[in-house]
């Protein structure tokens, strides 16, 4: 069962809007990594999909006080009421598409992850590395000198560690490189 929830300091904030399906979990991974007493302010069953679209209109209606991602610098009332009234709705038969939400790559790219399956999100992505990096695949092992790391890895708009982690270590592809070639020639000459 996935909740939708709210925790945070009590009674003025910062607080957290999210959705889990382990809320005890998510508590206990904040509260390892803050020096405030964490609270579960309150949480509700929420079933079917309309669960991530409650979650961004709430984010939505408490935008004047965000303080970063899911997190608001508004008292817990606030946020309770807001929820709440949207979960009266949605029990009512209103329709969530009627709120627009604005898109925000950076911050909801896990919840595109959601609406299109994390899996799936993954292999796109992985995709798009693996079609990037394939654009300097062939000039990985060439001297640096002719083409340094920093130009091939601006092209390929990856990291170092992306294109290490498909590629190998640009030393030893160039070390690699190198033998061949020396083969080649060995092999011509003979």
């Amino acid at each position: 069962m996935t909740h939708l929830y709210v925790i945070g300091i009590e009674p003025d904030g910062p607080i957290k809007v999210g959705v889990s399906r382990n809320v005890a979990k998510i508590l206990r991974t904040f509260q390892d990594n803050s020096h405030l007493p964490l609270k579960l302010i309150r949480k509700w069953k929420v079933n079917g999909s309309n669960i991530f679209k409650i979650e961004a209109i709430a984010h939505e209606k408490l935008i004047k006080d965000r303080l970063r991602g899911e997190w608001f610098g508004c008292n817990s009332d606030k946020a309770v009421s807001e929820i709440e009234e949207l979960l009266e709705e949605t029990r009512f038969g209103k329709e969530l598409g009627s709120y627009k939400t604005k898109p925000r790559r950076a911050e909801n790219e896990l919840a595109w992850g959601r609406q299109i399956g994390a899996r799936k999100a993954a292999e796109i992505r992985l995709k798009d590395s693996k079609k990037a990096i394939d654009k300097i695949k062939d000039r990985w092992p060439l001297p640096s000198k002719e083409w340094p790391t920093k130009l091939l890895l601006a092209e390929a708009d990856r990291s170092l560690n992306t294109v290490k982690s498909r590629l190998g270590s640009r030393i030893i592809a160039q070390a690699n490189h190198r033998a061949k070639m020396k083969r080649k020639a060995n092999a011509k000459a003979a």
